[in-house]
């Protein structure tokens, strides 16, 4: 199943590119792979025994993550979105997300780690992926919270 829709995914994206395919059918095929992956994921935290509250948490920020940030532009899937992490925190959730908050980056923070490591143990990633997504968020995610704080203090730094 995983290769079927590693390549379900990787049709769609270069149908996009080749302009077969616009953005709306492409974004709404992805989601459609990514859903599949989110259900088991589900599964796997009820699996472990997290209270209904948690468990819902969890999904909502991978659901978000996949589906919202990584499906904006067709560029990256969650099994080669490494390079996109320090994006994502860095700059799209601190920017573009009204409900950016320390608290609930620490949330967003949690439920990635907690999905890699499902992609990993289910055999759908190879620990690199896993390693290279851990290594991302232990490296920056002081900078992170610093640069959300810094943001919501009105002290955003100037790139000009």
């Amino acid at each position: 199943m995983h290769l079927q829709c590693v390549n379900k995914i990787n049709e769609i994206y270069q149908s996009f590119e080749s302009r077969k395919a616009d953005y709306e059918e492409s974004a709404e095929a992805v989601t459609k792979v990514h859903n599949v992956y989110l259900r088991e994921f589900k599964k796997s935290l009820v699996a472990e025994g997290l209270s209904p509250k948690t468990i819902q948490k969890h999904f909502n920020c991978e659901d978000f993550f996949l589906n919202v940030y990584l499906t904006r532009e067709l560029q990256s899937t969650f099994y080669n979105c490494a390079n996109d992490i320090p994006d994502f925190f860095g700059y799209f959730y601190i920017h573009k997300c009204l409900f950016a908050s320390v608290s609930n980056l620490n949330q967003f923070i949690a439920a990635l780690k907690k999905f890699y490591k499902f992609l990993y143990l289910s055999g759908y990633i190879d620990v690199e992926v896993c390693a290279d997504i851990y290594t991302y968020i232990k490296n920056f995610k002081d900078e992170w919270i610093g640069e959300l704080t810094d943001y919501y203090n009105g002290e955003e730094k100037k790139w000009w």
